[in-house]
């Protein structure tokens, strides 16, 4: 829910961040490599806020490594198959202690496949170019992981709201400019429409601790398409919803042929 507007943020998909990746210049502008990092992690783990910078109520507190993102929270591993056989590199980020983990003893770990193919949305692509734009100088334990080169100090929510706000604009999007709270949106509903995705975003991905993520999950068209498809072919699972638009799981509803 918007506090400027009282009226529920609707979700930023894919298809509006590559609209809004067009806008900005990702070959001269640090700045915006970062920008651009910051809202693929933010969508692609469907993570709040605060969990990858300060959270406007903490805007006067000094940046800490103890309790802010840095880059020494970054490492990288490979993605294997059922078979063991690599498939190929993944980046994976350390949480800091957030919401869902207030004394930081889950050590929760977001993982993301890299993914160069250009209709992709890959936070492991775009940290990969970021630093790039950005190399690391000295210890990263002090270096904020998401920030202005020219100043090096950490993007704050006010930059990535407006940022936000402006790129969907200029991207013919007025109406999606909520902030940067509709990428946590997005990415749970592209989660969530995605196959098996609600079991996915319970916990494991979104980190979310109560039942108040079925309020960020949208239908997307091809998700009711998809659900008819496979109720007409007799076998199926679908989960029923309070209404046409909100993702709200209420009952589970089991379809089988029957012997």
């Amino acid at each position: 829910m918007s506090p400027a507007t009282n009226e529920y943020r609707k979700p930023i998909l894919h298809q509006h961040l590559l609209s809004m990746r067009a806008t900005i210049d990702l070959r001269r502008s640090a700045l915006h490599c970062s920008l651009w990092a910051l809202w693929s992690t933010m969508w692609q783990g469907a993570l709040r806020c605060g969990d990858l910078f300060k959270r406007q109520r903490d805007a006067r507190r000094p940046w800490s490594p103890e309790l802010d993102t840095h880059r020494d929270l970054l490492s990288s591993a490979l993605v294997r198959d059922m078979n063991r056989e690599v498939i190929g590199p993944k980046l994976l980020l350390r949480l800091k202690p957030t919401k869902a983990d207030y004394a930081g003893e889950q050590g929760l770990v977001r993982g993301f496949v890299l993914d160069t193919s250009p209709k992709s949305i890959s936070a492991a692509a775009a940290i990969r170019d970021m630093l790039l734009h950005d190399p690391t100088a000295g210890d990263p334990w002090h270096a904020p992981l998401f920030r202005d080169r020219s100043t090096g100090r950490a993007i704050t929510y006010e930059t990535s709201q407006t940022a936000v706000a402006s790129a969907l604009k200029r991207a013919g999007f007025p109406e999606l400019s909520g902030g940067s709270h509709a990428l946590r949106i997005g990415g749970t509903t592209a989660l969530a429409n995605a196959q098996r995705g609600w079991q996915m975003v319970s916990g494991s991905i979104g980190g979310w601790v109560s039942e108040s993520r079925h309020l960020y999950m949208w239908v997307t068209e091809q998700r009711p398409d998809m659900a008819t498809a496979k109720i007409g072919r007799g076998s199926s699972e679908m989960r029923a919803q309070s209404d046409g638009q909100w993702g709200r799981t209420t009952a589970r509803v089991s379809h089988r042929r029957e012997a």
